[in-house]
């Protein structure tokens, strides 16, 4: 097999107010009457107008997992929170000082230097603000409640908030929003995860919550990093999300950078229908070029892949001992490719050994020595002309590559575009619509 098209090589080897009154006269009642007409008018001119057809909403409560199975954690109160117990109502504030949570033999313990409290026959232990809640977990700072909920042998943490208050916690981990210049992307990227949230509202990963707060949904870090712009663009865009023409919300996509060419994967709606969003000639352009990650190149060595193997299991570890020390072949195709150029399916062959490997596999057995997966499935694939068992991936992009490219918003924010220009760019089938 040759490397020359980038897709295959052989090495041989050894290593995110009412008025009343009475009437005198005639005169005077016209008078009042008068009086009571101007200020019916001057009442309804105070009450707030509400668009035609539009049904107010109020805010959603959005239930964020921070952990699944809590051994132990710091938690400590900024303002005044109450915990209702079946003996008592706690007040609990930051003169408490910080409680040392455990979970153990089957009893959760908050022991701080001035309160203790051992909880045993319980399924849901709730700290509410009594005004607008911060609290610290594990030293990172929050909003709302957290809520400890017992599922089996389990704790579940759980932080309750305001939508916009867990938006201004995801977006600063989404795309850079210290630029006034970025402003445009930022309220894009700002309505992009509104909607992803909007979506996991109404389709929860769990019982207990809506939504994961790493990489399986969204990055959310609470108020870990602040930025003004990020606040204003929650506050600009509040209650916007892109639903389709029937008016259902979509489990929306983005990535970092596209690196010339996007993914035209299919979107999930409300209803459960696939529908590709994304703009059929939206490769004329290209608008990441900013992106530090537009091109890169990686360095492995047929070693660095036997590890890896070994590491997900695909390998056998005695057997790679062996292989290492007495040397092997190692054959690397490329299967196919989508769309998009991305590797779909790669194949390796150790010996007479076969390993198939697909779409998030192959970043996985590509990682560096310190776990780092490849950027993205965009690369070719190029032998070293002076080590056998040296290779290099010469890629493009960082991400899957499947919706808003947050870098080529970026590009188009500096062109001078808005972000509904950015977001119709992106999502030319979906509408800008107002939910709350």
């Amino acid at each position: 097999m040759s490397d020359l098209d980038g897709n295959s090589l052989i090495a041989h080897v050894t290593r995110e107010y009412i008025f009343t009154s009475q009437k005198r006269s005639y005169r005077i009642g016209l008078l009042f009457c008068g009086a009571i007409l101007l200020l019916i008018w001057i009442g309804c001119a105070k009450k707030p107008i509400t668009p035609t057809g539009v049904v107010p909403s109020p805010i959603p409560t959005i239930r964020v997992c921070l952990e699944e199975q809590l051994a132990s954690g710091s938690l400590n109160f900024l303002t005044p929170y109450q915990l209702n117990l079946e003996e008592a109502v706690y007040v609990l504030d930051s003169t408490v000082g910080t409680f040392q949570v455990s979970w153990e033999n089957r009893h959760l313990t908050f022991r701080s230097r001035s309160r203790f409290f051992s909880l045993e026959k319980f399924e849901r232990i709730e700290f509410m603000p009594l005004e607008k809640g911060e609290f610290r977990w594990r030293g990172n700072l929050y909003n709302g409640k957290i809520v400890f909920t017992k599922n089996g042998n389990s704790i579940i943490i759980v932080n309750e908030l305001l939508l916009p208050d867990y938006l201004k916690g995801v977006v600063p981990y989404e795309i850079p929003s210290h630029s006034e210049e970025y402003y445009q992307a930022i309220v894009s990227q700002t309505i992009a995860a509104a909607t992803y949230a909007y979506y996991a509202l109404q389709n929860p990963a769990s019982p207990f919550f809506d939504i994961y707060s790493d990489n399986r949904d969204q990055i959310y870090q609470g108020n870990r990093i602040k930025t003004a712009l990020v606040d204003k663009a929650v506050l600009e865009s509040q209650g916007l999300v892109l639903l389709t023409v029937n008016d259902q919300v979509v489990k929306l996509q983005y990535h970092s950078t596209c690196g010339g060419a996007i993914d035209h994967f299919p979107l999930t709606s409300t209803s459960g229908n696939q529908s590709n969003f994304i703009h059929d000639s939206w490769n004329d352009q290209v608008n990441c070029e900013i992106s530090p990650q537009f091109r890169w190149v990686r360095s492995f060595t047929a070693q660095d892949l036997l590890d890896n193997l070994t590491k997900m299991d695909l390998l056998n570890a005695a057997q790679t001992t062996q292989w290492k020390n007495q040397g092997y072949s190692l054959e690397i195709e490329i299967v196919s490719r989508n769309n998009s150029g991305r590797v779909e399916k790669m194949k390796l062959k150790v010996y007479d050994q076969e390993i198939l490997l697909s779409n998030w596999q192959i970043r996985q057995v590509l990682a560096d020595r310190s776990n780092n997966l490849l950027p993205s499935n965009l690369f070719i694939i190029k032998r070293s002309q002076k080590k056998p068992d040296q290779f290099y991936i010469v890629g493009a992009g960082f991400g899957h590559g499947r919706g808003m490219c947050q870098w080529g918003a970026i590009g188009l924010a500096l062109r001078g575009n808005s972000y509904k220009d950015i977001l119709h760019f992106y999502y030319p089938d979906l509408k800008l619509s107002k939910v709350f």
